[in-house]
């Protein structure tokens, strides 16, 4: 036999207020600050190296070296780049040097040259990034 109801059910914003109150509850917005990207941390440049272009919100910035013509590309520890970003950096000519965790490439001759060409992979990289591809 099927038992019958003694009372209405109380809506469920009723519900929910009494359980707040029972439980000492706050609401979400309450508790948690508004979410925030956390600026990028980039490693120390190695010694010698002098930034010349930053794409912070990227996690990319370019370096040169004054006295041997190197030229660079440091990301930041928690933005690190995909396989097809190294392919890009490869076929730029540049290597990974794992000491100072960056991707370099030297030419003693023309660091001019060196340095417009690795700033341009660099920004490429970035524009990339803010368009939604890579990381």
């Amino acid at each position: 036999m099927p038992r019958k109801r003694t009372k209405e059910p109380a809506p469920i914003s009723d519900v929910i207020e009494e359980i707040r109150e029972k439980h000492d509850l706050k609401p979400a917005a309450e508790l948690a600050p508004p979410f925030e990207p956390s600026k990028p941390r980039f490693a120390e440049p190695p010694e010698g190296f002098i930034p010349v272009a930053n794409h912070v919100k990227a996690g990319v910035r370019v370096l040169k070296n004054l006295d041997t013509g190197t030229s660079a590309i440091q990301f930041s520890d928690d933005r690190v780049p995909t396989r097809e970003e190294k392919d890009r950096m490869e076929e730029a000519g540049l290597g990974y040097d794992p000491s100072q965790r960056q991707w370099t490439k030297q030419d003693a001759e023309l660091p001019g040259a060196n340095l417009i060409k690795v700033r341009e992979v660099g920004r490429e990289i970035a524009e990339a990034r803010a368009e939604g591809r890579g990381r």
